[in-house]
């Protein structure tokens, strides 16, 4: 039986929720997009995407992608293509999106204190989007998940129950696999030290 809270999200306590994440949790998920204020700077190697997965051999992976402006994400075309090396790697420009997959899964060169500092450095730089916390698993299973923490900005993440609701924390146990809602107590006292508001699951 799966529980859950879910607490409105200020746009400036999204990267302190994400340093809450509890050092001895087992991977990220995520997705960041850059804004259109940093493509219009010059800042962006466009559909240059910077990979962090469990699938690739836990080792940060460039690859081209057909990315658009946080704004515009809702129309991307899907699509692999040529990375923009020379923007990155010569003139010092920002990736136009960032993936977690898996990110810090059972790796001691990208754990999960590592992948946040990362996602909160890109969240400070203007980056929006979603990211996802979990605290272990049980059968072999990703999604058969003790705790979950989901925190979004994004108007592209279609996984919660509703997709439609506005910037939002959510914070889920589950007790069919031994989650508890004290193992979320870290996180909870910082959502409550914040004083932030909760909210009701809307209907779609």
């Amino acid at each position: 039986m799966t529980e859950k809270l879910i607490y409105e999200l200020p746009e400036d306590k999204v990267a302190k929720i994400i340093n809450s994440i509890p050092s001895n949790w087992r991977w990220v998920d995520g997705f960041l997009i850059a804004p259109k204020k940093l493509y219009e700077e010059g800042k962006i190697a466009e559909n240059t995407r910077l990979k962090i997965s469990r699938f690739y051999s836990i080792k940060p992976t460039i690859i081209g992608y057909n990315d658009a402006p946080f704004e515009e994400e809702a129309e991307r075309k899907e699509g692999l293509i040529a990375p923009k090396l020379t923007d990155i790697l010569l003139k010092g420009k920002l990736f136009s999106s960032i993936h977690f997959d898996e990110a810090g899964f059972e790796t001691a060169e990208y754990n999960i204190d590592t992948v946040k500092e990362l996602a909160i450095g890109f969240i400070q730089k203007g980056y929006k989007g979603w990211i996802r916390g979990y605290s272990g698993y049980r059968n072999n299973n990703k999604y058969d998940n003790p705790e979950k923490l989901c925190i979004s900005n994004s108007h592209t993440e279609e996984s919660f129950d509703n997709p439609a609701m506005p910037p939002h924390i959510e914070l889920e146990w589950d007790k069919e696999y031994g989650g508890k809602r004290e193992n979320l107590s870290k996180i909870i006292n910082t959502i409550e030290k914040f004083g932030l508001k909760e909210l009701q699951l809307q209907e779609a």
